[in-house]
């Protein structure tokens, strides 16, 4: 009887520690999860701040004084490029 005892006694230590491990692990988890919801929430509301930006061409109107003066330079010289080819 002290056989069976003590291997039931092992059995629950093993239980109990596998048991305080899967918790660790468990709460490491849901930080990490916590952490990365965090992190895709502030990136989307970021992404709408500048899609509002957009919408409403005040980025749009920033960038056109300094994009487009490199820009049609390029485009043009490629347009040319495929004039001659036909």
């Amino acid at each position: 009887m002290d056989f069976i005892n003590n291997n039931a006694n092992i059995f629950f230590f093993v239980t109990t520690i596998l048991v305080v491990v899967l918790i660790i692990v468990l709460l490491i988890v849901m930080f990490a999860t916590i952490k990365i919801y965090r992190f895709i929430s502030k990136t989307i509301d970021k992404g709408d701040l500048l899609l509002e930006d957009i919408k409403e061409n005040n980025f749009i109107k920033k960038a056109i004084p300094v994009v487009l003066p490199v820009l049609l330079p390029i485009v043009s010289f490629f347009y040319k490029l495929k004039k001659k080819k036909k």
